[in-house]
């Protein structure tokens, strides 16, 4: 019939999985776009990975040379 709605109530438990679809959804669509911003910014947290890593190095290496830590030279 045009122009009628009709309502049909929701039982509880259609509500509570209604719900959880959404939820899931959601999530889906969060992780989806997580992984395609860390797709695209992937070589610069690799650069950055790198660079932090060389610099825990580096200090290792002046720490071991001098253990009381008095000249770190990076």
């Amino acid at each position: 019939m045009p122009g009628w709605t009709f309502f049909v109530p929701m039982t509880l438990q259609s509500l509570i999985r209604y719900k959880e679809k959404m939820v899931q959804e959601l999530v889906l669509r969060v992780l989806v776009e997580q992984d395609q911003w860390l797709h695209h910014h992937r070589n610069r947290l690799l650069y950055i990975y790198q660079a932090v890593i060389q610099v825990m190095q580096k200090l290792n290496k002046q720490l071991l040379k001098n253990p009381k830590g008095q000249k770190v030279i990076l």
